[in-house]
């Protein structure tokens, strides 16, 4: 055996003799067919442990828990009894770095899968085209749409479309979350640029669904977990083992619904396609294994998954990247994508119907022989095949498959999970990297023992506005008034452990630098743009940085900041601190919170999210002269000198309105004298906060007008007014979601912060 050399499937049937492979068969892909019980995914396993025994790294996505098994060590005394010495098994678990990920679930090493994950600057036009129509088709398939059909087209082209004009406006597309606040800023301008795909009501249900993707544990597959990063699967990245060779086991049993296996898949080959691209070879470098394929390629149906793996079979072998697939139902797979693979080895077929599916196959790749072969396949026994590779085997091979070197066996959640904590849970949550993806609000504490009570916020405890007493108006030199208190960065900063000192001097740099892109932090550091790079993106898994797009570049951060450069928020920001508290905010819920009418009629709700948002408001000082009546002008000057300030909403340029009563809304004009407009001033403290610590409405944000037009409104609807500096500041407010009758529907409900009453944002 020279496994450097060859892949030691078996012997022959015929005379004993070892049935090798070399390993560039698998660059042509190899395909294992046979019915329940014939030892396909056995003999699956055994090209996986020959790869792995020759230094080749492998991802295998297991439907059911036989793949895992992988990390198991056989019987010793069934490996001699098969002639087998178990010194082979032992050499091979040694040099072997065995992880099961658990996508939506920590049952293994969580693995999340955002469906939008674009580094659109190292894409050129069609490679990017290509990668925004994925997504597009992989949040529609998400949201339970068919592809291929009326709908599921006219939305896949609506996200299509909103997704390339969002990147080519310079704002990132790198979550799920980043498409929901594209199309909720969509819905506010009631569809218009995509009605011409789709309806408005069809896309207003689509938000609908997309909203409900964030509530309940089905969020946990789009925001907790390591990321897909195919460096990570495969053992390239800072968690890699010295000496040994990665296999990542993709344990898809933990998630529920077909769609979210669907979605891993698609992203994974999306992924792996990309990763490609960035490594070519020619000699093979690494294996991807789908054990029972037919759900995610069928022939008719187009999951999510199914184009991106197409893709994947076609082009792999020019990259070094094998495909190896196995199946129990051929007919069930689509033949163009069957017709991809060069090698085939296949067990008993019983059906008429699937002997029917490869007879054309077998007929080209075993020419003279194909009758034969067919009529040996109903007879074949579990272990036995026919191994067909034209390109490497003069004729058909009869083939008894090998014991494996490693256990053969069924996982279950309970086993998974004791061996993560065994063996990989401190390890994959170390300072070497957070297995968090992205950073999420806090979750909801439970209710007050007494939240009615503690909700009894009466409007005269509202504070008065401010009397705005005669002083001259100073421009602010920056977007945050000089009366606030000192920055408090802590709350924004990840607390984490440095692994080594080298990184800290990395991150220190990056720290300085700002929002640089990989040629310059390569310069500022004095190495290359690719170690630049590569430096960069092990902070970001680390969670020590981040990244976004401005343009066709890639820009990195530290997020130890508390900055968003991404959102060009580079300094500390004004935000009001509300009085309402969030076990009053609960107790207010309540009141909101319907119920059935006699306990049957209407709907029932729960209180299912609550989430402290911000809002940007445009913060306009001015200076104004107020004619005052006849009896004071008698008794003294004319006018009184008031200062004061304005806000306005960034959007549409509306004035807010405080009302002691009613709350916060937004009005054109609303008093004949800016100084007269009751809002925030008095109402509420100002703090100076890191821009990191805020959940912010990217969209909105994003859609913000420029202050020029903000002070420009403010002149032309209060031409007495002398005006300083406009800046941007943030009201915080309370966002509410109910679910309706079981989950079946969501209502949000937004609250101000400081008599707590319904708002429209």
């Amino acid at each position: 055996m020279t496994p450097d050399e060859a892949l030691w499937l078996g012997r022959s049937r015929d005379d004993e003799s070892a049935v090798t492979l070399p390993r560039t068969a698998l660059l042509r892909h190899m395909m294992a067919l046979g019915s329940s019980g014939s030892g396909k995914t056995v003999l699956s396993k055994v090209v996986v442990e020959e790869c792995l025994r020759s230094g080749v790294p492998a991802i295998c996505i297991d439907p059911q828990g036989d793949i895992c098994s992988l990390l198991e060590r056989p019987d010793p005394a069934a490996l001699a009894e098969h002639g087998i010495e178990p010194e082979v098994a032992r050499t091979l678990h040694e040099r072997v770095d065995v992880v099961i990920w658990t996508p939506g679930a920590a049952v293994g090493v969580p693995l999340c899968a955002d469906p939008v994950n674009l580094d659109a600057s190292r894409l050129g036009p069609d490679e990017r085209s290509r990668a925004l129509s994925r997504i597009a088709a992989n949040v529609t398939s998400l949201l339970g749409y068919e592809l291929g059909s009326d709908d599921g087209d006219g939305l896949c082209a609506a996200l299509d479309h909103a997704c390339a004009a969002r990147l080519e406006q310079g704002r990132g597309l790198s979550s799920l979350r980043d498409v929901a606040d594209e199309l909720s800023h969509r819905e506010r301008d009631g569809f218009v640029e995509l009605q011409r795909f789709l309806g408005a009501r069809k896309l207003k249900q689509a938000v609908q669904r997309l909203a409900r993707l964030d509530v309940g544990a089905r969020r946990n597959l789009f925001h907790d977990g390591h990321g897909i990063d195919v460096d990570k699967l495969l053992g390239r990245d800072e968690t890699a083992v010295p000496g040994k060779t990665r296999v990542s086991v993709i344990y898809l049993n933990a998630l529920e619904q077909q769609e979210d296996k669907e979605l891993v898949v698609a992203i994974l080959a999306d992924q792996l396609y990309r990763w490609m691209l960035d490594h070519p070879a020619q000699a093979l470098q690494a294996l991807f294994y789908i054990d029972e394929v037919a759900p995610f390629i069928p022939p008719v149906r187009k999951p999510s998954c199914k184009q991106g793996l197409s893709l994947l079979f076609k082009q792999a072998r020019k990259y070094g990247l094998g495909c190896l697939m196995a199946t129990q139902n051929p007919g069930d797979v689509d033949y163009k994508a069957m017709a991809q693979f060069g090698t085939w080895a296949v067990g008993r077929l019983t059906t008429r119907q699937d002997r029917k599916k490869v007879e054309p196959t077998i007929a080209s790749l075993a020419d003279a022989r194909a009758d034969a072969v067919m009529d040996e396949l109903p007879r074949l026994k579990a272990g036995q095949f026919v191994l067909l590779s034209p390109d490497h085997l003069e004729a058909p091979a009869p083939l008894a498959c090998r014991w494996l070197l490693t256990a053969h066996e069924t996982f279950d959640e309970a086993r998974i999970r004791a061996a993560a904590d065994r063996l990989w849970r401190t390890r994959f949550a170390t300072a070497e990297g957070s297995p968090v993806h992205r950073e999420e609000p806090p979750p909801m504490p439970p209710p007050s023992e007494s939240p009615a009570a503690e909700a009894a916020v009466a409007p005269s405890r509202v504070p008065a506005p401010s009397s705005r007493k005669a002083t001259s108006v100073e421009p602010a030199p920056s977007s945050v008034p000089e009366s606030l208190p000192p920055l408090d960065v802590e709350p924004a900063v990840r607390k984490t452990v440095l692994s080594e000192p080298a990184e800290a001097g990395w991150l220190e740099h990056l720290r300085q630098a700002g929002a640089v892109d990989a040629k310059q932090f390569g310069a500022r550091m004095d190495v290359s743009a690719g170690t630049a790079r590569r430096r960069a993106k092990q902070l970001v898994a680390q969670g020590l940085a981040a990244t976004f797009q401005r343009g066709r570049s890639t820009l990195f951060w530290a997020v130890s900041s508390g900055l968003r450069p991404d959102l060009d928020l580079l300094h500390p920001v004004a935000v009001a601190a509300g009085p309402l508290q969030q076990g009053q905010v609960q107790g207010l819920a309540e009141r909101h919170r319907r119920t059935p009418m006699l306990g049957v009629l209407g709907t029932r709700e729960r209180l299912a999210r609550l989430d402290l948002l911000h809002l940007p408001l445009v913060h306009v000082p001015f200076d104004e002269q107020v004619e005052r009546s006849l009896l004071e002008r008698a008794l003294g000057p004319r006018h009184d000198q008031l200062h004061g300030s304005v806000y306005l909403h960034p959007r549409d340029l509306r004035y807010l309105v405080l009302d002691p009563s009613r709350g916060v809304s937004f009005a054109t004009r609303p008093a004949d004298y800016a100084s007269r407009v009751q809002d925030l001033d008095g109402a509420v403290n100002w703090q100076q906060l890191a821009p990191a610590s805020l959940q912010l409405d990217e969209a909105l944000w994003s859609s913000r007008r420029p202050l020029e037009e903000a002070t420009a409104r403010v002149r032309q609807d209060y031409p007495t007014t002398r005006l300083g500096a406009a800046s941007y500041v943030f009201m915080p407010y309370w966002h509410l979601v109910f679910e309706q009758d079981g989950g079946s529907n969501y209502r949000v409900l937004d609250l101000d912060p400081v008599i707590g009453q319904p708002f429209e944002v």
